[in-house]
């Protein structure tokens, strides 16, 4: 078992009142999930805009990565990742110049004692005016998943750190206005690609007072799980009672007929929980999966198997043999980009065996399958 940590980054799971306290010890029960090809696109992407503002904060231990590069974890900077990171880097610039303050951090690493001893994070970005009595944090996205500013924990967890870094105390902070903002150029939001919440400190006493008291929860270990819209990204959803018993219950309400008559607005709150359901029930089914195919290698599962699942089906021949194909049959297998699919040769009319011989089927992705259990006795 892992050392049970509290990220900033996972602060919307375990931060609230309505969150799971008992998520990060769950999650230390489990493997560390693998730097997924995404992060490492996030990572390389936060390099190249950590460069443009140190730079044009006269900065030059730092050069910008350019276009074709290949950042150290061996992602190539791409022209969307370069131009992203210049939406972000240009807010950040933006407000440098404004407030004359040239001193950001970019990827600090604070403590934040405030919350829990121990704990720490990395901020993208933050900038202290003290003259104007300013404390703006940048958290900057790469993800194409719209992320609310508005009451998120990640950032409020990260202006507590910096409450105390600056010492901002119980007077000073009635006198100071946090700026969070969340760039995120990738994905589609109501109120676009930069948004803010603006708030004087003081005001978010109530909510760093309520991550200290959760904080201390998850961090004993013997927090309880609560299920919700996080599952989904948990590494340790395949192994918690609380996520597996939603998903069994989740399953028998879906089995469950229904034949009121509903309102409308009772249409919508079934609709708004059968999108719960699904999104719960996907993230259990991925996890799963992947468990069914580690097991697989080391002997399997009794009453499954393992076999590639229903591919497509593609010509094994040149667009050319197939035209020939076409008129050996009396059929036009012609189409203004290319030639006919399989599928749709055999709609018009080409003989199925016609079509065995000169296709072939590219298998799709290892899922287990019910083995027949007959079978099991009989063999």
């Amino acid at each position: 078992m892992r050392k049970i940590s509290i990220a900033p980054s996972s602060a919307g799971v375990w931060g609230p009142n309505d969150g799971c306290q008992g998520a990060p010890a769950m999650r230390a029960k489990v493997p560390r999930e693998p730097f997924g090809q995404a992060a490492a696109e996030g990572t390389a992407a936060h390099a190249v805009a950590e460069g443009m503002i140190l730079e044009a904060a006269g900065n030059y231990s730092r050069r910008t990565l350019g276009i074709g590069e290949v950042y150290k974890n061996g992602v190539v900077i791409t022209r969307e990742m370069h131009d992203s990171a210049r939406i972000y880097a240009d807010d950040v610039i933006g407000e440098m110049r404004k407030r004359s303050v040239f001193t950001p951090v970019v990827e600090g690493k604070h403590n934040i004692t405030r919350v829990h001893p121990g704990q720490w994070g990395y901020t993208d970005c933050d900038l202290y005016d003290k003259k104007h009595r300013s404390l703006i944090v940048w958290d900057y996205k790469n993800g194409r998943t719209p992320v609310e500013v508005v009451g998120n924990w990640q950032l409020i967890n990260y202006v507590a750190a910096l409450l105390e870094k600056y010492e901002i105390d119980g007077l000073e902070d009635q006198r100071t206005t946090v700026i969070m903002r969340i760039v995120q150029p990738n994905a589609y939001h109501r109120d676009g690609i930069i948004r803010e919440w603006r708030v004087m400190a003081c005001d978010l006493r109530p909510q760093i007072n309520i991550l200290a008291k959760n904080a201390a929860a998850a961090m004993s270990g013997t927090a309880p799980c609560r299920t919700g819209t996080h599952c989904k990204w948990c590494s340790a959803r395949t192994v918690c009672p609380a996520a597996m018993a939603a998903g069994t219950a989740l399953l028998e309400m879906v089995g469950d007929p229904n034949p009121m008559e509903l309102t409308p607005t009772q249409v919508a709150a079934q609709y708004e929980l059968a999108l719960r359901a699904k999104e719960h029930i996907a993230g259990l089914l991925t996890g799963y999966t992947q468990q069914m195919l580690a097991l697989a290698k080391d002997g399997g599962v009794p009453g499954w198997s393992v076999a590639h699942g229903r591919g497509s089906v593609g010509w094994a021949i040149p667009a050319e043999g197939v035209q020939q194909l076409g008129t050996i049959a009396g059929v036009d297998l012609l189409k203004p980009a290319a030639v006919l699919t399989p599928k749709q040769a055999e709609e018009a009319g080409v003989p199925a065996n016609l079509i065995e011989m000169y296709s072939k089927v590219t298998p799709g992705k290892l899922c287990p399958q019910k083995v027949d259990t007959k079978e099991l006795f009989n063999g």
